[in-house]
């Protein structure tokens, strides 16, 4: 690439590059930056080649209507050197979703994504280009839909979109790219899945469906045919309990009364029914019709009977009465039968403890019908057949027991599956079976009470996440934490408590940074600082507040250094340059390297000798009397001169003294004849009365000298500007 963008570097004229964004392990394409007009952190990435920037940079601008949790948007497009420069929301950590795992691993983020593009879709905004980068997940574990605005065909339709999730789904899948159309998925998709799939993936867009509707329905429903349901072995609805009896009382219906009837009553009967079927046998008549045992009989099949004896004619004989033998084992037989029918019902009460006619309804009632068959065989002396029925009831209501630990196993996937999912339905029915089979458990009736709120907990959750959606989220914390409430085991609610915390904790710690930047553009450094450290409380993790409070500092130093450069400024335009050099001084101490304060000081420097070179030959004209001192002074007042108004009034006054530095003016010195008189730099004139000198401009020193007399000095000023002059000088003060 021609240019190259480095850390600290203003691109734009309005975003100061941070440092380069690393996407796992590279981080060639794209910058986090800070807009300097708004202090908030931006990402910056190169255009595509084939993007018109003007027309980028409209479609963003349309698409800032489109908001949602899970889309991320691109706010403009900006020229920095020929290079075209995406400038967009900045989140963390964000990296493209991993399409080549499972479907059913991905589906919660691919959903959020999904849904996304369908509020989209009723606002009227289209991708247009879906690709697996497009879809990211930052490092909070949010889903965002990225690209909006960005597609290179900018007439994208919906069945666009449709087509290019289901090539993503098909990627789930498959493991493979839908370039690959003969690979086959890796798991088992039901056929209307399949065919839906395959109607989305239409070349022709005219047979593609017109939503997601359909998609989300038979994924969720997908998802849920992957658990074990208590339907797998057991059809029918559960047999509910009597209103007026609660479920936790032990309280049956017998197989064939169906009466409410107690374990004791139940045994005392069957003890009466064995002694009046034992008195009944020997008050019988003789000729009463009776049913040979048969031991060979087959199970469920009546035994081969004796032919039933007529009653006795006159020209027929009596029949034989039966032997001790037959005796013996028709009492046996009937002892029997009483003993299979008592265990049939203890069997079918322990069957019903542990709620057998829930999941083994069919069975249960087979092995009723079974007693009654057994009942009325044994009232009609059919002892055998009596026995038989008794034993296949029993055989059956046994299958039942012993598989009452795999269905608590099965009802217990099922149902913690349920609890996950939010089947309410399931859970209910797998926790009802469960407490059922282990009443004791407290375990599992505390999951039954999770089951039993859980289409409240769901409801809650739903319609937080719709709140979410729409950016109320105050109320979607307030709808995950009713869900909690409920059941704080339900982690959906959980997971939303966290995101929408951390989305809001998000939003103040904005605001505050915002307040803590408005606070250092007023000046206002204590209150800035404040703002940071509440930012800082509330992400401790965040750099920002740290990068907040060095601007602060920067701040304090660029006001105090324009407040020291406000004085220099007003020195300089007085003329003050002496002053002003301490000034600069203090600024190099603050920033050494500020080129205007060096400069400045170089400056003032300059003046200020200049200045005290004008003051020197104006209050000491005499040092113009020499022809260095009067070419230095002629330099002096033209670097005056050249210099500006602050040297107007002194180059005016040397510039008159230097016209008169050279032109004598005439002095009368007077004396009383008797004073010694001597002119320093001049001679000697003795005791005169009077003498005429020639004198050039300066500061002279007149001598008198007198014996017995105190010496007299006198400085005289002379100007080109005052001729004549008269100094006189004697001495008259006697020592």
């Amino acid at each position: 690439m021609a240019h190259q963008l480095v850390a600290g570097q203003t691109v734009a004229a309005d975003y100061t590059l941070l440092h380069p964004i690393d996407k796992n392990g590279t981080s060639a394409e794209s910058w986090l930056a800070q807009q300097i007009s708004t202090q908030e952190r931006v990402q910056i990435d190169f255009l595509q080649d084939d993007l018109d920037p003007e027309r980028t940079r409209n479609e963003l601008a349309h698409h800032k209507a489109l908001i949602h949790p899970n889309v991320l948007l691109g706010q403009t497009v900006v020229n920095h050197e020929s290079l075209n420069l995406i400038v967009s929301n900045y989140r963390r950590g964000l990296l493209p979703l991993d399409f080549d795992q499972p479907l059913t691993q991905l589906w919660p983020q691919l959903k959020s994504i999904i849904e996304a593009l369908e509020y989209a879709h009723s606002l009227g905004f289209t991708h247009g280009s879906i690709a697996a980068e497009k879809c990211c997940v930052s490092d909070d574990g949010t889903p965002y839909l990225t690209g909006f605005g960005l597609s290179k065909s900018p007439s994208g339709s919906i069945q666009t979109d449709i087509h290019d999730i289901a090539q993503l789904i098909y990627i789930c899948l498959t493991g493979a790219p839908y370039n690959n159309k003969d690979k086959q998925p890796t798991t088992v998709v039901e056929p209307d899945l399949a065919n839906l799939l395959a109607s989305m993936l239409s070349e022709d867009p005219s047979q593609r469906p017109v939503n997601f509707a359909a998609l989300l329905e038979l994924v969720e429903k997908s998802q849920q045919q992957t658990l074990v349901e208590p339907a797998s072995f057991f059809r029918p609805a559960p047999v509910e309990a009597p209103t007026n009896v609660s479920t936790g009382d032990s309280v049956h219906k017998l197989p064939r009364e169906r009466s409410v009837v107690s374990l004791p009553m139940t045994l005392l009967a069957l003890a009466v029914i064995v002694v009046m079927a034992g008195a009944l046998f020997f008050v019988l008549p003789a000729d009463r019709t009776v049913a040979t045992p048969t031991t060979t009989a087959p199970s469920s099949t009546p035994s081969s009977a004796l032919p039933a004896i007529a009653e006795p004619k006159n020209e027929e004989p009596k029949p034989p009465a039966l032997a001790p033998l037959e005796l013996a084992l028709l009492e046996e037989l009937k002892a029997k039968g009483i003993e299979l029918a008592a265990e049939l019902l203890r069997i079918q009460v322990d069957v019903e403890d542990i709620g057998g006619r829930l999941w083994a309804g069919e069975r249960y009632d087979k092995s009723t019908e079974l007693g009654i068959n057994g009942d009325q065989a044994y009232r009609e002396e059919q002892y055998q057949l009596a026995a038989d029925q008794y034993t296949e009831g029993l055989q059956l209501l046994q299958t039942v027991l012993d598989e009452a630990q795999e269905v608590l196993e099965k009802n217990l996937v099922s149902g913690r599956e349920a609890l996950i999912t939010g089947d309410h339905v399931t859970a209910i029915r797998s926790f009802q079976v469960a407490t059922k089979i282990r009443p004791n458990d407290s375990g599992f009736r505390a999951e039954l009470l999770r089951a039993e709120k859980l289409e409240q907990v769901v409801r809650f959750s739903a319609d937080a996440e719709l709140s979410e959606r729409n950016g109320d989220l105050d109320k979607a914390l307030e709808g995950f934490r009713s869900a909690n409430t409920l059941d704080e085991l339900w982690q959906p609610a959980a997971n939303g408590i966290d995101r929408i915390s951390s989305l809001i904790s998000r939003r103040l710690f904005q605001d505050e940074m915002s307040q803590g930047f408005e606070a250092i553009a007023a000046e206002d450094f204590e209150l800035a600082a404040q703002a940071f450290q509440r930012a800082q409380t509330i992400l401790p993790d965040s750099r920002e507040p740290l990068d907040g409070l060095q601007q602060i500092e920067l701040a304090k130093v660029q006001s105090e250094i324009e407040g020291l450069t406000s004085e220099v400024s007003t020195l300089e335009q007085e003329g003050n340059w002496l002053d002003a050099i301490p000034l600069y001084e203090k600024i190099l101490d603050i920033s050494p390297g500020l080129s205007a304060a060096s400069n400045g000081l170089a400056n003032a420097r300059q003046q200020a000798d200049l200045k005290a070179t004008l003051n020197q030959y104006i209050q000491q004209p005499q040092l113009m009397q020499s022809d260095e001192g009067l070419k230095e002074a002629r330099r002096a007042l033209v670097t005056a001169t050249q210099s500006g108004g602050g040297f107007k009034s002194q180059a005016r006054e040397l510039s008159h003294l230097l016209s008169l530095a050279r032109i004598e003016v005439d002095v009368l010195l007077t004396s009383d004849q008797r004073t010694d008189v001597t002119v320093y730099q001049v001679g000697r004139y003795g005791t005169i009365e009077q003498a005429e000198l020639s004198l050039i401009p300066g500061i002279y020193t007149f001598v008198g000298k007198r014996k017995g007399y105190r010496d007299v000095y006198q400085e005289v000023h002379i100007k080109g500007d005052i001729n004549p002059i008269t100094v006189d000088i004697r001495c008259s003060e006697k020592i």
